[in-house]
């Protein structure tokens, strides 16, 4: 009997030595994140590929006692914050076929973008449409043609783009669009008409 209570002192005394150390390790410590789908909290997968994030004590443990009033225990919280966008591009060529002079509009470019933090677009290389030398119809007389964009950034088409106003290829390449709302999981479009 005395053996066995013996015995059971040292298994507790190792278990509570065990459990200590484990809770005062500097390390990685487990992680839930919200799931917005089931709006529940699930741990963080096993594979550290699908992670989404990792906390990991570290600093020096801190204890103290007396019978003060106040105590001033320092302690910081960092958080590093990977920059990511997922972005998609609908087409990478346009090709206008055009009967006789007018003013026309369509959505030409069309782009899908989503990102944790504020996109700047930055605008090179646009201008008139130059003719073609290598095209079956070039004829050198032909002038090039202006071209001006618009913006549609809340699913209003045509409309939402032509409220907004028209800008000069030329000028486009001057501007410069701070995109503020990108922020989040799904992509939204940003159609250049």
């Amino acid at each position: 009997m005395k053996r066995l209570i013996l015995l059971l002192l040292a298994v507790g005394a190792l278990v509570a030595f065990v459990g200590i150390a484990q809770a005062q390790a500097q390390g990685e410590s487990e992680v839930f994140y919200f799931d917005e789908a089931t709006q529940t909290w699930l741990p963080n997968p096993l594979d550290l590929e699908l992670r989404q994030a990792r906390l990991f004590r570290l600093g020096e443990q801190a204890q103290g006692n007396c019978n003060r009033e106040k105590w001033l225990i320092p302690v910081v919280i960092r958080a590093s914050v990977g920059q990511w966008i997922d972005w998609k591009l609908g087409w990478t060529e346009w090709q206008w076929l055009i009967r006789k002079p007018g003013c026309f509009a369509g959505n030409s470019i069309e782009a899908r973008l989503a990102s944790n933090g504020d996109v700047l677009v930055d605008y090179e290389g646009f201008g008139p449409l130059m003719p073609d030398p290598q095209g079956p119809c070039y004829d050198p007389t032909h002038t090039p043609i202006d071209v001006s964009y618009s913006f549609e950034t809340n699913g209003g088409g045509f409309a939402e783009a032509n409220a907004r106003g028209w800008t000069a290829a030329v000028d486009l390449n001057a501007s410069d669009d701070l995109l503020q709302d990108v922020i989040g999981d799904g992509a939204r479009p940003w159609p250049l008409h």
